[in-house]
């Protein structure tokens, strides 16, 4: 048996003697050239990864048949996008760090090549896949309230970022629910402000709760949500009568009443302005008076009560 630790490729020259029991011999040889054999190792990364962050890749368990080649110690090379163009060339550095700008996107996956070389420039290449996984993008939200009931208002997704370029260049859509009752009433829309009906902020005082959802290309999203506040509006009156009456008889006074609001008038308050000031109970389209002396002129006043406020 034959072995050799190191002197690649230089040629050894083998004799054999044979000698037998009366002394005669014969001599033969064989030249043997001892050939490379490439070291080894495990190429590992320490993925998965969030998409724009910075990965690392790293050799171990190195190994090599040449205790000379061991001794030396292994260079190593990087392709962090296994073009077939090394980045990092013949570093002593067993570990090295792929640039965020190419883990930029994900979902997905990133391929990286790896080369270990030994002093006599034998290698092996090895290949491992970084997973990249997809960052939800972030907003925020606001509203334009506080808004008097029965009027509008808006909610706004500002301040769009993401992790990934990719996703910021290609753009964001944005949903709305403007009851938050887990419905969107504005679906994947590209405009990042949406009016909320007046349906939806009828009544105050009060508050509405409006939810909204940023979503990247690749699916990943944020919810948000903003409270508009809702303030009340005062009914407004309108009162109509005849500009005269006899004395002693009926007079017709009529009552209207408009809201912006989903307010509901529980009671009128009338001076008569003849001393008399009379509480009529829900909202009646008229109600009735007697003058009781003339001639006088008399000024008529009216408010209304609804459950909000007089």
């Amino acid at each position: 048996m034959f072995a050799t630790q190191d002197n690649v490729g230089e040629p050894y020259t083998a004799i054999l003697k044979v000698i037998d029991n009366e002394g005669a011999f014969d001599t033969d040889e064989v030249v043997i050239t001892v050939l490379q054999v490439p070291p080894t190792a495990v190429l590992a990364n320490n993925g998965p990864v969030s998409e724009h962050s910075t990965a690392t890749v790293s050799f171990s368990n190195q190994a090599d048949v040449s205790t000379a080649d061991l001794a030396a110690g292994f260079t190593y090379s990087y392709d962090f996008d296994n073009d077939g163009t090394f980045e990092v060339i013949g570093t002593t550095e067993a570990t090295a760090a792929v640039p965020a700008s190419l883990l930029d996107d994900g979902p997905g996956a990133r391929t990286v090549r790896g080369r270990i070389l030994d002093k006599d420039g034998a290698f092996t290449d090895y290949l491992t896949s970084i997973e990249i996984l997809n960052v939800a993008p972030t907003a925020s939200l606001t509203n334009s309230g506080p808004v008097v009931e029965g009027s509008t208002a808006t909610v706004t997704l500002a301040n769009q970022a993401d992790a990934s370029r990719a996703d910021t260049t290609t753009g964001f859509t944005y949903s709305f629910d403007f009851d938050q009752d887990g419905v969107f009433d504005v679906v994947n829309s590209l405009v990042a402000t949406a009016t909320v009906p007046a349906s939806y902020l009828d009544d105050g005082p009060a508050t509405r709760s409006v939810g909204a959802r940023i979503t990247d290309k690749d699916g990943g999203f944020t919810d948000y949500a903003t409270t508009i506040e809702i303030f009340n509006a005062a009914p407004s009156l309108v009162i109509r009568g005849a500009a005269s009456v006899q004395e002693g008889a009926v007079y017709t006074l009529g009552l209207s009443a408009t809201d912006p609001g989903a307010d509901t008038i529980s009671s009128w308050s009338i001076d008569w302005g003849d001393g008399t000031v009379e509480t009529v109970l829900g909202n009646p389209a008229s109600v009735t008076h007697t003058y009781a002396d003339g001639a006088n002129s008399y000024t008529i006043r009216a408010s209304a009560t609804d459950e909000d406020g007089t």
